[in-house]
């Protein structure tokens, strides 16, 4: 078998409301299968927030302890030379969790690369609805990488 890279996803997970987190949570595994799709191997912590692994993300101390370790996955992800694909949240803002996963990719790395139309990339950032006409396009037989 192949050596896949990998590729770090993130992107929101608190929401107003439980519904709200489970559909980030919906949207990081999406994305999980694109990156599957395009011979990657992604690695996404929200399931992991979702079920309680990092500790209560209602609990600041807890949510602050468990945002580390996922810098901790984000930089050793960066290191070994892996990607990141992060999602923008739908007012096209970066959440401050996602923007300091980003932060800590970027300084992992010794040049970041950010997409540009036939550049290899290391960070690719899209709204939700961006990500979902780039599986589209995949399923076309476009990929990623061609956009």
């Amino acid at each position: 078998m192949p050596h896949r890279r990998m590729v770090y996803i993130a992107g929101p997970y608190r929401g107003k409301d439980r519904a709200e987190e489970s559909e980030n949570v919906l949207r990081a595994a999406a994305l999980s299968r694109l990156a599957i799709k395009e011979g990657l191997s992604p690695i996404v912590v929200h399931p992991g927030i979702y079920l309680g692994a990092y500790g209560d993300d209602g609990d600041e101390e807890q949510r602050a302890r468990g945002l580390d370790v996922a810098i901790e996955i984000v930089r050793a992800v960066a290191e070994a030379g892996g990607s990141l694909w992060v999602i923008r949240s739908d007012d096209g803002r970066l959440s401050e969790g996602t923007q300091r996963e980003l932060d800590s990719f970027a300084g992992a790395i010794s040049e970041p690369r950010f997409a540009a139309k036939g550049e290899p990339t290391l960070v690719r950032i899209k709204t939700w609805d961006q990500w979902v006409e780039a599986g589209a396009r995949l399923a076309w037989g476009i990929t990623v990488e061609d956009e």
